[in-house]
């Protein structure tokens, strides 16, 4: 048996709410938005998350905060 693509669906779109008590911005975005990163602490690295950061305020959300928006 061959597997055959024969093309690929719209990525899962996303919302979220910045945890930043500051900031608190709504965000929109899809599953291509959504990074393996590392965090760092004085130049060391300290951790890592699988997410987004808050364009406004930097704040690391993590999948957890997401909501899956259905279209």
């Amino acid at each position: 048996m061959t597997i055959e693509v024969i093309g690929k669906g719209p990525p899962q779109r996303y919302t979220a709410l910045c945890t930043d008590s500051s900031c608190r911005a709504e965000l929109a975005f899809t599953q291509d938005d959504i990074k393996y990163n590392s965090t760092y602490s004085m130049g060391q690295e300290c951790g890592s998350y699988k997410g987004i950061v808050c364009p406004l305020c930097n704040q690391v959300l993590k999948k957890k905060h997401f909501k899956k928006v259905n279209s």
